[in-house]
């Protein structure tokens, strides 16, 4: 292992160079500068993630003329203006949430994710979800994670081992990839037969899917559909991930933190009153909740580490970066960097408030990523995390579970170690404040 000046380390795995980028500046200097970024525009070789089908993924795609249509597909529809007109049904899948956690109040983490999922399936697909698509999406996040770990399959660094066959020592490999290859192979294809179905029945329910392929007309080819059904795929599972950790971060915090939920629910009810729940309107007026968003993303950013590999070597103020290797942007190291946010270990959401600490850059200019790989659903997960946020807030008080003395048990600071951070102990309960609060949800929920 090598320490690098000013960037982090630099480490052989396996023969392969593998370097890790602690430092904003660097990361802006390589993967933003417009002279520099497309070198720095591509993924490694992960071939794991070719034999388990995750090629096609958008996030694991290699720079090139396919990862162009991806990405004009995706940005197309994840505009501003889009979402913008899109909010309405953003906020309907909130109001399901606030519904969904009067119900079953002790069961946070399965609700964010219903929530997340719902939203995000109807945006994708235009239909509801459904509890074994849920359960689709958890396994195929948690073998994308195995597959991509550096170091553990043999196959990344000799990859003629991909053509051993499963019953030679050592192949077995290849029967957990077959598994993974028709996991993934169903999460793609079998929502998106659903919208083409329901298309051929006359069933119009706009979305992702349904809108584009009004787009293509009857002409299009079999690669052009391929590409579509791999971007919907990617826009669902990445969004679902990252966002559902954000908002789960944001319970396990807020009952850490009582502290901070009081100072958020009094800037709530000056703002907005209780006889009604925050909405976009209210955004700009609400300061301390931005505040909060902002530190959930830097205290626990959802995608810690993403790896890039650079077309051509490149030099770096006399540190040479070799061609194909591994260059980890550590998100985590940036958004806790001492010098960019002093006391970082803490959970201090007031350092983003004009009065405490402004020109702190927003941490979400990190947390979302940099230059061409940049998340393109920015816009859609904060507009999904302040509706959910502000308006579980409104809506109720987040406290510790009790044992059966009545002591307060509160859940342990701690996060899964993975491609995305949820917490590993999200165990608290939501009162609501009011029982007028409760007629509001069911009002809502019975007018929907």
């Amino acid at each position: 292992m090598e320490d690098v000046p000013k960037m982090g380390q630099a480490i052989r795995v396996r023969g392969r160079h593998v370097i890790v980028n602690n430092k904003f500046q660097i990361a802006h200097d390589l993967l933003e500068d417009r002279k520099r970024n497309l070198n720095y525009s591509s993924r490694p070789d992960f071939p794991m993630m070719d034999l388990i089908g995750r090629q096609d993924n958008v996030g694991f795609q290699k720079y090139g003329p396919r990862l162009k249509k991806y990405r004009k597909l995706l940005h197309d529809t994840l505009s501003s203006r889009f979402i913008l007109d899109w909010s309405p049904r953003v906020r309907i899948e909130c109001d399901s949430f606030l519904a969904d956690l009067l119900k079953r109040p002790e069961d946070i983490e399965s609700a964010v994710l219903r929530f997340v999922g719902s939203m995000v399936v109807q945006f994708t697909y235009g239909h509801k979800l459904e509890e074994e698509y849920l359960h689709l999406v958890e396994e195929t996040s948690k073998h994308s994670t195995a597959a991509m770990i550096p170091g553990k399959w043999a196959v990344d660094s000799y990859p003629f081992l991909r053509f051993l066959p499963a019953w030679a020592p050592g192949g077995s490999f290849q029967l957990w990839a077959a598994d993974a290859r028709r996991l993934f192979e169903t999460f793609t294809q079998t929502p998106f037969k659903k919208v083409k179905e329901s298309i051929q029945q006359g069933i119009v329910a706009p979305s992702f899917v349904y809108n584009n392929l009004l787009d293509m007309g009857d002409h299009y080819s079999p690669e052009d559909e391929a590409i579509l059904a791999g971007a919907a795929a990617s826009l669902y599972s990445a969004a679902t991930d990252t966002t559902a950790t954000v908002i789960q971060t944001f319970f396990l915090m807020m009952v850490l933190h009582p502290e901070i939920q009081e100072k958020a629910y009094q800037e709530i009810r000056e703002v907005v009153g209780e006889d009604r729940l925050p909405d976009l309107l209210d955004e700009s007026k609400l300061p301390y909740i931005h505040a909060i968003i902002k530190e959930l993303h830097r205290f626990n950013p959802p995608v810690p580490l993403m790896p890039r590999s650079p077309l051509e070597e490149d030099d770096y103020e006399g540190f040479r970066i070799p061609r194909k290797s591994w260059m980890f942007t550590n998100i985590w190291a940036m958004t806790h960097d001492e010098d960019e946010y002093p006391n970082s270990t803490l959970f201090f959401p007031d350092r983003f408030l004009e009065d405490e600490g402004s020109g702190l850059r927003d941490p979400r200019e990190i947390s979302f990523g940099f230059g061409r790989r940049r998340c393109p659903g920015v816009t859609l997960a904060n507009t999904a995390t302040f509706l959910a946020i502000s308006r579980t807030i409104a809506a109720f008080r987040i406290e510790a579970i009790r044992d059966s003395s009545g002591k307060s048990v509160l859940p342990k600071l701690e996060f899964v170690t993975a491609f995305t951070t949820p917490p590993k102990d999200l165990k608290c309960v939501v009162v609501p404040r009011s029982t007028a609060m409760i007629d509001m949800i069911n009002m809502i929920n019975n007018n929907l």
